[in-house]
């Protein structure tokens, strides 16, 4: 028999939850929404396998000053330049009120069973 997860244990499952698979017509970036303090050079330190391509992230999305970013911009990331790849998930079972908080847009989306969504690996 089938028991739904606890909400204790599901918070560290919806961590993970990171952002909507992207349509099969998009190009394979990911979107990264920036939040207060956020530098493309500290995000290419956190996010990129190779840090040197923050100004390649900047120029990649028409970001004269990495340093300097607007709050709330959501910026393109390719995903071969990650550190860790996204991966599918599915979410199976949910109990109580679960929000799931997408890093790709921001957006906060009411969590049930059958939701996809992209982790990182």
């Amino acid at each position: 028999m089938h028991q739904p997860l606890k909400p204790g244990r599901l918070l560290p499952l919806l961590l993970l939850l990171l952002c909507l698979p992207p349509s099969p017509g998009q190009a394979t970036d990911w979107n990264y929404r920036i939040q207060p303090g956020d530098t493309i050079w500290d995000l290419s330190h956190e996010l990129l396998d190779d840090w040197r391509r923050w100004k390649a992230v900047a120029q990649h999305n028409g970001v004269e000053d990495g340093r300097q970013v607007r709050t709330g911009r959501i910026i393109q990331i390719p995903e071969e330049w990650l550190n860790q790849q996204p991966i599918s998930v599915v979410l199976n079972a949910v109990s109580g009120e679960v929000i799931v908080v997408t890093a790709r847009d921001g957006r906060r989306i009411p969590a049930k069973a059958g939701i996809k969504s992209v982790a990182t690996s």
